[in-house]
């Protein structure tokens, strides 16, 4: 080979090279190429992860309303130390935890420092302080995942559709975030849509405002009595769904659900009895001599103390509570009539609110057990085998407030956008037997034993009820249930309220006065 064409060779390979050179240096200079090498030394970190929320009928959140402020932490960074006079007790231990490794992290803050001083981000949390509808909404366990409550009941729905907070800085080879590089906290995932409750938020809260104040142990339901729909649950006492360790050993069971425990319900049933009756035929101006006590196949029951009322009706039967005239009633009316009667109100049942989530089942006495010695007489005026959650309570008072037309109480309005369909109805008194027994309800508070209820700034009809357990405190006294459901106003009912608490005395000293204070409240706020 000559060395013309030798030297031509060598310029071909050199002009190669150059022009390889000149092409590398182009792609490395891209924008793409320099992003690709960007991402390529990001640190991304899941911080949090976020459940669908819970909303209540106005598109309020119930979950997830509270946030909390985290500083943003480099465990090379020497000056982290000086965050914990910010922390409380849990903080100090994740960032005495977290500095021992490389990457960045979080931790939550007690209180904030000055601004500008650390990298802040707020996070969304799922319970707030303190949480509303917290025995309706349940809790988590140290996983995530739902086990009590609507938490539960929709756990399949909420961990199909997970979101979470991300945390992501530019590191590098090493892992040590790059200095003067910017933290990026973001959010991942599809933000499904979440369930809409029938509660409204603002009744839920005040419920639970007055419950603090007037009830130690027990419930408060509130229905639209239009609709049926809950619009208030509420349990006493309250619990931390962020720390339920706490509530495992305290008093009054406050992990329970006692809207929805099925109690002994004492005189709260006669206005059912009292309808029962009429939609039978029997005229209200059935009479009974009361003189204290009656006695029915040998057994002998009493009135309250055993207080003789002398002659009675319908209307001052209900007016004083008069335990007899109910029995003398149920003899008139009969097993079977009172056995189907109690059937209609959903005395043998559960009530479903969604697929995994109802009341306790009602206790109901079978129709032979009703035809029995005594048990007919008792459950007449509430006692014996009977027992029912406040809510099942709530439904047959709703009943009588809407002319005797039940309504199956509605929890859920929507999923994941979806609309739910309404609660059933069925017609279970005559209406005019059931606007009767509304005005008699009526007189009972304005001048009977539910006067304790009777509201300054509306009308109200309802019953008072105090029911024998049949159990005893250590100083030999026996527990009692103390009870009052009603309506306001009473002439259109726009709310039907159930009281209920547990051994705190008779339910016109105990429960009335908490439905009077709701009704003015409800009122006087325009809810």
């Amino acid at each position: 080979m000559n060395n013309r064409r030798m030297l031509g060779l060598f310029l071909f390979f050199v002009a190669g090279f150059t022009l390889l050179q000149a092409r590398l240096f182009v792609l490395m200079t891209k924008n793409s190429t320099a992003e690709t090498a960007a991402t390529q030394s990001l640190y991304r970190k899941t911080v949090a992860t976020h459940r669908p929320e819970f909303y209540d009928t106005n598109g309020s959140r119930i979950t997830g309303a509270q946030g909390i402020e985290y500083a943003v932490v480099y465990p090379k960074d020497d000056n982290a130390y000086e965050l914990l006079s910010y922390l409380d007790e849990q903080g100090v231990e994740m960032l005495l935890e977290g500095m021992s490794g490389t990457s960045p992290f979080v931790v939550p803050l007690a209180s904030s420092p000055e601004e500008g001083a650390y990298d802040l981000v707020t996070i969304e949390q799922r319970y707030a302080q303190p949480q509303p509808a917290a025995h309706l909404i349940g809790y988590l366990d140290y996983d995530g995942k739902g086990v009590s409550g609507l938490e539960s009941a929709f756990e399949e729905y909420f961990s199909q559709n997970l979101t979470h907070t991300v945390l992501e800085t530019q590191v590098n080879a090493q892992g040590v975030p790059v200095s003067g590089a910017q933290t990026r906290v973001y959010e991942d995932g599809y933000n499904a849509a979440g369930v809409q409750l029938s509660i409204d938020l603002r009744i839920q809260k005040l419920c639970e405002q007055i419950a603090d104040e007037m009830i130690v142990s027990g419930a408060v339901i509130v229905l639209e009595t239009e609709t049926g729909k809950i619009r208030a649950m509420v349990s006493c006492p309250d619990f931390d769904p962020s720390d339920i360790a706490a509530s495992l050993q305290a008093e009054n069971s406050p992990l329970l659900n006692k809207a929805l425990t099925a109690y002994n319900v004492g005189s709260i049933y006669k206005p059912v009895l009292a309808a029962c009756a009429l939609n039978a035929g029997l005229s209200a101006s059935f009479t009974y001599e009361c003189t204290g006590t009656i006695t029915v196949d040998g057994q002998s029951y009493s009135c309250n103390d055993g207080t003789a009322h002398g002659v009675v009706d319908m209307e001052q039967a209900l007016v004083h509570s008069c335990n007899t005239y109910f029995i003398a009633l149920g003899q008139q009316l009969g097993a079977s009539a009172v056995y189907n009667t109690a059937c209609s109100i959903g005395a043998n049942r559960r009530i479903e609110l969604w697929d995994g989530f109802s009341s306790a089942s009602a206790n109901m006495p079978t129709l032979q057990q009703l035809g029995e010695y005594g048990e007919l007489c008792n459950h007449c005026f509430g006692q014996g085998k009977l027992l029912l959650t406040p809510l099942h309570v709530a439904a047959a008072t709703n009943a009588l407030a809407r002319g005797g037309e039940y309504i199956e109480p509605t929890l859920i309005e929507a999923v994941g956008g979806e609309k739910q369909s309404e609660g059933r109805t069925a017609r279970i008194f005559d209406e005019q037997a059931a606007a009767a027994v509304a005005e008699y309800l009526q007189s009972v508070v304005d001048g009977g034993t539910g006067s304790n209820a009777k509201p300054s700034l509306t009308t109200a009809a309802g019953k008072t009820g105090t029911a024998q357990t049949g159990t005893y405190n250590e100083d030999g006294t026996e527990r009692v249930v103390g009870w009052f459901t009603g309506w306001f106003p009473a002439e259109e009912p726009e709310y039907t309220v159930v009281v209920m608490t547990e051994d705190a005395g008779y339910g016109f000293e105990s429960a009335a006065p908490v439905f009077a204070k709701i009704a003015d409240e409800i009122a006087r706020r325009g809810y």
